[in-house]
């Protein structure tokens, strides 16, 4: 205890922001150095799974430290929630967050009895937002003017999409550099289609809304749905005949992407097309990654010729 006590008080400030907040607050009964410590630290984390299951004395405890902190800059939010949290009252923490000047915001809803949270608005015009990963329980349902000027990391993990709403915050991300996003569904693309099978839109046109993107990662499993042509096989499969290209070389290829990554490649006649544009069109790539979805060694080797064959045809 004496070694700690001896250290810099924005030291223990960033040890203590690495914990959730109830074992933080009860630090405070330590020494009367440490009574207030807690209300400094620079970053909040609750996880009701550190709670006995009482939602309204969880949702007491959140709002009180939440209010009590009293750190210059709040440099993170972290929720991790189970059904039983009202979305009333995560909209308001976040709400408080932004009003703080956050700058990473991490929202994790493992399940939920009422649906998808809707976040809210004033999320989507944050000046200050660095960082943002959204994982289950939360729908984007983005608003036509998206303004995230120091977004640089998107995380998306199974969550639900609106129309558009993944272009539309694309789009309003000029200086996003790493873009993950995940879906469970077979049917859907890049994760970028929501499970009602509503589109958010073809390749071609999320491509152009990556105007800084450096690190992009693929995982498409219906080609069709991303705007490539097709055509029926005599089992009634439709197999894809090719990809309909942007009309001009997106941003993010001629100016920023360093690396790409495609997972599950499937060597496909549309996939190749894709696959030869990227790698042709990148001017400043660095490393490009295809994990085949098959394990046959022999139909690797035949993926990997036939895309060669297509970057120098």
């Amino acid at each position: 205890m004496d070694n700690i006590n001896h250290l810099p008080e924005d030291v223990l400030l960033r040890i203590l922001s690495l914990n959730t907040i109830k074992p933080v607050m009860a630090t405070s009964l330590l020494s009367k150095r440490w009574r207030s410590l807690w209300t400094l630290v620079p970053g909040l984390s609750y996880d009701d799974k550190n709670h006995n299951g009482d939602y309204k004395s969880f949702t007491q405890f959140v709002s009180r430290s939440f209010l009590s902190n009293k750190a210059p800059v709040l440099e993170h939010l972290h929720l991790s929630l189970g059904h039983g949290c009202p979305f009333e009252d995560i909209g308001l923490w976040i709400n408080l967050a932004l009003s703080r000047h956050v700058r990473e915001l991490h929202i994790h809803i493992r399940s939920s009895k009422k649906g998808s949270l809707t976040l809210p608005s004033s999320l989507y015009t944050s000046e200050t937002l660095q960082s943002l990963t959204l994982i289950k329980c939360v729908s984007l349902d983005v608003p036509v003017h998206v303004r995230l000027p120091s977004l640089k990391t998107l995380s998306l993990g199974f969550v639900t999409y609106a129309d558009m709403s993944l272009q539309r915050l694309l789009s309003g991300c000029p200086n996003l550099e790493a873009l993950s996003v995940e879906h469970r569904s077979e049917d859907s693309p890049m994760g970028y289609i929501c499970p009602t099978t509503k589109h958010v839109g073809p390749t071609h046109k999320f491509l152009k809304a990556l105007t800084s993107v450096r690190r992009l990662k693929l995982w498409i499993t219906r080609p069709e749905k991303l705007g490539w042509g097709s055509r029926f096989s005599n089992s009634g499969r439709k197999i894809p005949t090719g990809w309909k290209p942007p009309s001009s070389v997106p941003e993010c290829l001629l100016h920023s992407l360093e690396a790409f990554e495609w997972l599950r490649y499937r060597g496909r006649h549309g996939d190749k097309e894709m696959a030869a544009y990227v790698l042709k069109n990148a001017t400043c790539l660095k490393t490009a990654t295809f994990y085949p979805k098959s394990t046959h060694l022999g139909k690797k080797n035949r993926m990997i010729k036939e895309l060669a064959s297509e970057l120098f045809d």
